[in-house]
Order: C-alpha cells, then sequence, then structure tokens
C-alpha cells in the first residue's frame, strides 16, 4: 500500500468510527465499501484491519460501560453467530480466489441490503423477541463477520427493536463484535493470512479511530440521528451498487458468450 492509499484508508477508518456512534454499525460497512470502490487494498485484507480496528473500538466501550449485558440473547446470538463465521469466512476467499466478480456483486449486494436497515425507521417492539428468531439473526451476523468482517447490520436491526436499554443493547452488541472478531482473526490465523504488514496498517489506523470515537462525543453531527442514519444508508447503498453493477454486467457478458 502507497502513502496516498494509507491516508485515505485512515481516512476512510476515522469516519467510519465518528459514524458507528451515531448508526450503532455502520463502521465495518464504511471501511469495506470505500475500500471496494477506490480499490484501497484487496477487501480480504481490509475485512482483516477492520476486526482488528473493531476490537479498539470494543475496549473504548468497554472502558465505559455499565456491564449492562443481556445475557441470555447474548449466548443464544452467539450460538448462532460463531456456527456460521467460518462459511461467511471461507466463501470470502473461495470467491476472492477464483470467482472475483462474483465477490464483486455479492459484497455489493450485501452492502444495499445493509444499507436498508440504516435508512428505514426502527419501531420498537413491546416484548423481547422471540429466541428462534435472535438465533438466525445471530447467524446472520456470523455469515456477514466471516464475509465482510461487518456482522453488525442484522444484529442492530434486530436488538434495537426490542424493549431494552440502550445501554445494555450496545453493551451486548459490542461484545458479540468483538467476540466475532477474535473468532475471525484466530481462523486467519491458523491459515497464514494474518502479516505483519496487515499489523502495521492496523496500528497506523488506530489513532484515527479513537479520535474519530471521541471527535463523536464531543462535536456530534447538528441534524436529527434518523437524518444521519439515512444519509449514510443512502451513500451506503450507492456505493454498494457501484460495487454489484459494473460486476454484475460483466459477468453477464461472460456468461453470455
Amino acid at each position: 500500500m502507497d502513502f496516498q492509499h494509507l491516508i485515505a484508508f485512515v481516512t476512510v477508518a476515522s469516519l467510519a468510527a465518528y459514524l458507528q456512534a451515531f448508526t450503532g454499525f455502520a463502521f465495518g460497512l464504511v471501511i469495506i465499501s470505500a475500500v471496494a470502490v477506490f480499490g484501497l487494498m484487496p477487501v480480504e485484507h481490509a475485512a482483516l484491519i477492520v476486526g482488528l480496528l473493531t476490537l479498539v473500538n470494543a475496549g473504548q466501550i468497554a472502558l465505559q460501560g455499565e456491564g449492562a449485558l443481556l445475557w441470555r440473547p447474548f449466548w443464544i446470538v452467539l450460538i448462532g453467530a460463531v456456527g456460521f463465521l467460518p462459511v461467511g469466512y471461507f466463501l470470502l476467499h473461495y470467491l476472492s480466489a477464483h470467482h472475483v466478480l462474483a465477490l464483486s456483486v455479492v459484497l455489493g449486494v450485501v452492502i444495499m441490503l445493509c444499507s436498508l436497515t440504516l435508512a428505514r425507521p426502527i419501531a420498537p417492539a413491546k416484548r423481547p423477541a422471540w429466541p428462534g428468531s435472535t438465533l438466525v439473526f445471530g447467524a446472520a451476523s456470523g455469515l456477514m463477520t466471516g464475509l465482510l468482517s461487518a456482522g453488525g447490520p442484522p444484529l442492530a436491526y434486530h436488538f434495537y427493536r426490542q424493549p431494552f436499554s440502550l445501554a445494555a443493547i450496545r453493551e451486548t452488541l459490542t461484545t458479540v463484535y468483538a467476540i466475532n472478531q477474535l473468532v475471525r482473526l484466530g481462523l486467519a490465523a491458523l491459515v497464514g493470512a494474518l502479516t505483519p504488514h496487515l499489523f502495521l496498517i492496523a496500528g497506523l489506523t488506530m489513532p484515527a479511530v479513537v479520535g474519530g470515537a471521541v471527535l463523536a462525543k464531543r462535536f456530534p453531527p447538528p441534524w436529527p440521528i434518523a437524518i444521519v442514519r439515512r444519509v449514510v444508508g443512502g451513500l451506503l447503498f450507492l456505493s454498494g451498487a457501484a460495487i454489484a453493477g459494473p460486476a454484475a454486467i460483466r459477468l453477464l457478458g461472460v456468461w453470455s458468450i
């Protein structure tokens, strides 16, 4: 990675950390979509760096937390997530090695679908969700963590509709995100995908991530959170379309030959 690409990546990571404070889960999506659109680095490398940076974010929130974990939903989610995370991880590596165009289509479509959960208003339910649905959303989160290192959207959409305190939801989701990333990084270490170069980039980016989170607390945007979510969701949708559209056209062209 040259110096210009590094500066661009650090800037995107700082912006992602800032937006994470208001959307609840945009961190990985913003970074992965920017990397894919602008070609800053291979997506699989970016996903590993996102995993390392997510642990920094999780550590910050844990230090400020109140220990208000939702234990029963937490364990249900974790069972589904850890079970499906390896599927997403090895799917990413298979597609990146054998079907690059198909990978672009998958990434773009997933980003577009996730962006809709940001733009859509969340109506809180009167009762906690059925455990089976919590398990399904946990599995979806694990699959997306393995594939994109961005398993937040399914869980955020699921939990923020439930009648729990915001502090408890935030701490529960942050803990799940951190454990998911530890599992993903463990898989990467087993196959030799974690390199000193990736640790170096993550280390250089971490101050910007911390700075973005601090700025979010001190200088929040002057608009309602709902508007911020819709704007971020709209931009992510456009970036997903920019990733998937050209790849889908080329893929259809290949198949028609």
